[in-house]
């Protein structure tokens, strides 16, 4: 009989061939579960707590995102994963935004690959699950890091900072946002570390490109010394790969399409906001999570950046 001990995963597919595969794969050293529905997998989660959920997204009925959503709000403790084969955007969007996913993983994958995403999530459940129980005791060692800013008073919200290469639509955001919280811009990377280096900034709302740049090793490289801030990114631009590129690399909060709806934004903005503040109430978790970001591939870092945040954010 196996152990309730082990670690949860539950896998959802409409394809039995890819069910079994995946049971045959973790199955030695994971209590597995399968679905074959969404309608299935929250039937199971409704009286089994998965620490994982791993989700295919072209399904019939329900889609992945569909499924990650409704996840969220039943169990949100278990770490969500998105699998699939198409390079389907708004689907990577909707993963962010509505379910909230830790990982994208492409089909077809690599099973080592697999082995270590799932096992990252099943620690990052773990912490999660711990840190919502005041019995468990935290028996993890401090982990140097940047200090924060200094707090603010209570009344005196955390600040937002707009990273847009963009003149007008950085002061066309500052506009929108000012009236909520304090906000500061910035028109570059350089200029975004003088921001977060100087002023007390929760939030972060980034164009996904800076003068043809991605942020993707920004927003990485600043996970490793300021793992409480949320990110926020904005997008006109269909790049479905460097979306899934911000998700596993960078955690980012949510994605916002172009135009920018304004009541949208300011949910958002608040969001993340509440989500700052639970990631500085707990500081061993946010750096823990950000532990669990995967490793930029060496040909696609930006090494002189990541050397730079280092340095200035050091000094």
């Amino acid at each position: 009989m196996e152990s309730t001990a082990r670690p949860r995963l539950l896998f959802v597919d409409d394809e039995a061939r890819i069910l079994v595969s995946l049971k045959s794969i973790f199955r030695t050293d994971y209590d597995v579960r399968t679905a074959n529905s969404g309608a299935e997998a929250l039937d199971i989660l409704r009286d089994w707590p998965a620490d994982v959920l791993i989700s295919d997204q072209r399904m019939p009925e329900m889609t992945g995102v569909d499924v990650l959503r409704s996840a969220a709000e039943l169990r949100p403790d278990t770490t969500r994963i998105l699998l699939t084969g198409y390079s389907d955007l708004e689907a990577i969007i909707g993963s962010v935004n509505d379910g909230e996913i830790f990982r994208f993983v492409s089909k077809p994958w690599r099973r080592n690959e697999l082995r270590d995403t799932v096992a990252a999530a099943v620690r990052v459940a773990a912490r999660a699950q711990a840190a919502n129980d005041p019995s468990t005791p935290s028996d993890d060692a401090p982990v140097e890091t940047v200090p924060a800013a200094p707090s603010r008073a209570a009344d005196d919200r955390t600040g937002v900072l707009v990273l847009d290469a963009d003149a007008a639509e950085r002061e066309a955001l500052r506009h929108v946002l000012s009236a909520d919280r304090p906000v500061y811009v910035a028109g570059s990377f350089y200029e975004a570390l003088e921001q977060i280096k100087q002023h007390p900034i929760g939030t972060v709302i980034t164009e996904s490109s800076i003068s043809g740049e991605p942020v993707t090793t920004l927003v990485n490289g600043l996970h490793q010394l300021r793992p409480e801030l949320v990110y926020i990114v904005l997008t006109g631009q269909p790049d479905a790969q460097h979306i899934i590129d911000l998700i596993n690399y960078g955690q980012i909060y949510r994605v916002l399409r172009k135009p920018i709806n304004v009541s949208v934004l300011r949910g958002a903005v608040n969001l993340a906001a509440r989500r700052h503040q639970t990631l500085q109430r707990q500081p061993d978790r946010a750096q823990q999570m950000t532990e669990e970001l995967a490793v930029i591939p060496p040909e696609r870092q930006n090494r002189s950046l990541f050397s730079k945040i280092r340095e200035f954010l050091h000094a």
